[in-house]
């Protein structure tokens, strides 16, 4: 049993060492098209997007903490959210919660240097 658990927590440690990419302090600008978009014309409503976000390890190293703040358009968020990995699911996840109600949970896949949140 003691073997089994220090393999599992060595794959858990190899997977979540992935998660230092987003680590740190970010400043992000460009466009947000979802209110609004048009199948016909997904650009059509677009409103510029500027977000300050924070991503820091929790004690333990097995969740990443992300916070945000950030204007689209006219409208003001602040968030926080929870990254982490699930082994008997084998992916990572989300659970986010924002100050409008909002509260996604995403699984996470990564392929190289590419990820991809899914609700």
């Amino acid at each position: 049993m003691e073997t089994n658990q220090k393999n599992s927590e060595q794959l858990n440690q190899q997977e979540m060492q992935q998660l230092d990419v987003f680590v740190g302090k970010w400043h992000a600008e460009g466009k947000s098209y979802a209110d609004g978009q048009q199948k016909d014309n997904p650009y059509a409503s677009a409103v510029p997007w500027i977000s300050d976000e924070t991503y820091e390890w929790l004690p333990g190293y097995f969740f990443v903490l992300h916070t945000l703040d950030a204007k689209l358009g006219d409208k003001h968020f602040i968030g926080t959210e929870i990254i982490g990995y699930d082994e008997k699911e084998g992916g990572f996840f989300t659970h986010f919660f924002d100050n409008s109600g909002f509260h996604p949970n995403y699984k996470v896949t990564v392929d190289g240097n590419v990820w991809n949140f899914t609700e």
